[in-house]
């Protein structure tokens, strides 16, 4: 049965409806041709539709794998593990790892006011009022265990299925940088960093933007290009596809008309106007 309420994936109807069609009749050549976007959450969105299609891309990301998606969500439960913020947890909660509903969030928010901010308490109050099934129960089981961090983050990995929730190349790629870049991290010498769970994330924030925790790319020769709008300035294509979202941005104009005028130098009169149609 399909749900008709169900807006339709932005990112999928410009792909399948701008990109597939052109693509298939010999309309233009990859190699010569890019996506533009205003932002690289946009291009990622693209990016993935793009592979699920089969089509050779290159999406070159500025942002540090610490940002990606299939990562962030981890580095807010491991923060939640040694400072006890509590916003943390909740963001982990909110994750594609988790997705719990609103109404369970607000449960939780609950319990750690019942608790008074006091960690070990809110922790067997979410333990007494989710069953055992229960992704709560199953991130706080992963949390009691004790063991060290590179068995504690392989374990969350595996309990939440993330390579299932990512399995697109990139995030696949970004997902052995992370694991590898821990590994290196405990293996090599830091000077000036504790080995533990505090160290490591203190190490990963004085290294954010260094440039090998940049993203990783996936490149291929003579692949569509996805680049911002910005990064383009200067360059020439032979074919330019631009996304732009205007849902995001449409305010209270939406399916309403809006009435534009110019006036003229000494603003007595109307020199021109024209009607606008936001749908």
């Amino acid at each position: 049965i399909s749900d008709d309420s169900t807006p339709p994936d932005p990112y999928r109807t410009f792909v399948e409806e701008s990109i597939i069609p052109l693509r298939a009749r010999g309309e233009f050549n990859p190699s010569g041709s890019v996506i533009l976007a205003r932002n690289n959450s946009h291009l990622e969105g693209i990016a993935s539709i793009l592979e699920e299609h089969g089509i050779d891309f290159y999406l070159e990301s500025s942002f540090s794998f610490l940002q990606h998606q299939a990562i962030k969500p981890l580095i807010h439960l491991l923060r939640y593990i040694t400072e006890g913020d509590i916003l943390h947890l909740l963001r982990f909660l909110r994750s594609d790892y988790v997705l719990i509903p609103p109404a369970e969030l607000k449960r939780v928010i609950a319990l750690y006011r019942e608790s008074e901010g006091q960690k070990s308490i809110f922790e067997d109050l979410l333990g007494d009022n989710f069953p055992a099934d229960h992704p709560v129960s199953k991130t706080l089981h992963i949390l009691g265990q004790g063991r060290d961090v590179r068995a504690l983050i392989a374990s969350i990995l595996s309990e939440f299925n993330v390579t299932t929730l990512f399995p697109e190349e990139h995030n696949i790629k970004n997902l052995h940088l992370f694991v590898e870049t821990v590994s290196s991290f405990f293996t090599e010498q830091n000077t000036g960093y504790q080995r533990n769970l505090q160290g490591l994330l203190t190490y990963l924030t004085d290294n954010e933007k260094n440039e090998d925790f940049r993203q990783a790319n996936i490149e291929n020769t003579g692949s569509l290009q996805l680049m911002t709008i910005h990064k383009s300035k200067g360059l020439q294509f032979g074919h330019i596809f631009l996304y732009y979202d205007i849902s995001s941005g449409g305010g209270n104009y939406s399916n309403n008309l809006e009435y534009l005028y110019k006036f003229d130098p000494r603003f007595r009169e109307i020199d021109d106007h024209s009607v606008s149609y936001n749908y």
